[in-house]
């Protein structure tokens, strides 16, 4: 049973907000990858960014399940 269903409600939110940006990340890496004689300053960006937000997308995802696991031990907020 859950305890504090405002934890968990915030535990489920971050967990999507990971699901969507773990669609993101990868996208933008793989295209920052297009096989050209150099890497220009527009594939940097696209490797940079698509890393940053595949590590965010982790971390808000082990926040997420975090809360969500502790909110089935936590006191009741009602």
């Amino acid at each position: 049973m859950i305890r504090n269903k405002k934890k968990f409600r915030l535990g489920i939110q971050k967990a999507m907000i990971a699901i969507g940006l773990a669609f993101l990340g990868p996208i933008l890496f793989l295209s920052g990858t297009i096989p050209e004689t150099e890497l220009s300053t527009k594939e940097m960006l696209f490797l940079t960014t698509g890393s940053i937000i595949m590590i965010v997308s982790f971390l808000t995802g082990l926040i997420g399940i975090k809360q969500i696991l502790s909110s089935f031990f936590d006191k009741s907020n009602e």
